[in-house]
């Protein structure tokens, strides 16, 4: 009895660190979500910039930057965002979408020919990036159309990962309505592909180890309550393990 509660107490041990790790990790989770670099129909400087959190949890950005390195734009953040909420930042004035009150109102322009966005936290780490340095990835000049991102877990620095909003004036605060056609499918980047699949490895981890750790947890109680030899017991516990883990590969 004594070993088991021991395990017990361990895997609560080892999940209580775990969640603090992902708390952390998922600073990286914001990016940059969509580009309004045209403006809008009721002008060439009413430039928006939206960010996106598709995290679970709160994220602090005090301190952070949004930096375009070929115009002149070098904004300090500050305030929370929410769980899957959108923040918005508003050129010159928060008159620029007169229907979205923005999160932060801005100085500075982003040039036509292209930019190059990284947002930077407050110890200096770059937590996302769009290089547009020759030319932006999507978007139309003409039609108001903003540049939408695909997969908010693919890089911003894949062309693959942008498309051209099918709304005049973009979608502020609200999702990005993804496109999805054989053509597009076939497009999709295998650096996407490879990003989508270990954040899907990523998240799974932590049902999986809880998973491990209830198999090992019941296989023990099976094998004293059948009066296995202790040998043989820790044989059986260390190949479900093994098992486990393997299927996290």
């Amino acid at each position: 009895m004594k070993k088991i509660l021991a395990k017990i107490l361990l895997s609560f041990i080892i999940i209580f660190f775990w969640g603090k790790a992902t708390c952390y990790a998922w600073e990286n989770s914001i990016v940059i979500n969509e580009i309004a670099w045209m403006g809008t129909q009721d002008g060439f400087t009413k430039e928006w910039i939206e960010l996106y959190n598709p995290s679970d949890r709160n994220i602090n950005i005090n301190g952070w930057r949004l930096i375009d390195k070929l115009g002149k734009i070098d904004i300090t953040l500050k305030g929370e965002i929410s769980p899957f909420s959108f923040f918005v930042l508003e050129r010159s004035s928060d008159k620029t979408l007169p229907d979205i009150k923005a999160d932060i109102v801005y100085n500075g322009a982003l040039k036509n020919s292209g930019g190059d966005l990284v947002l930077i936290n407050k110890e200096g780490k770059i937590i996302d990036q769009v290089s547009c340095k020759n030319g932006w990835f999507a978007g139309d000049n003409k039609t108001k159309r903003t540049m939408e991102r695909r997969s908010t877990y693919a890089s911003g620095a894949d062309p693959n990962n942008w498309q051209t909003s099918i709304h005049p004036g973009g979608t502020p605060k609200k999702k990005n309505l993804i496109l999805v056609s054989k053509k597009e499918v076939e497009n999709v980047s295998n650096q996407e592909r490879a990003n989508l699949e270990n954040f899907s490895l990523k998240n799974s981890f932590f049902s999986k180890f809880l998973l491990a750790s209830i198999s090992s947890f019941s296989l023990t109680f099976l094998v004293s309550k059948f009066k296995f030899n202790r040998e043989r017991s820790k044989i059986i516990n260390l190949s479900i393990c093994l098992v486990t883990a393997i299927g996290t590969v």
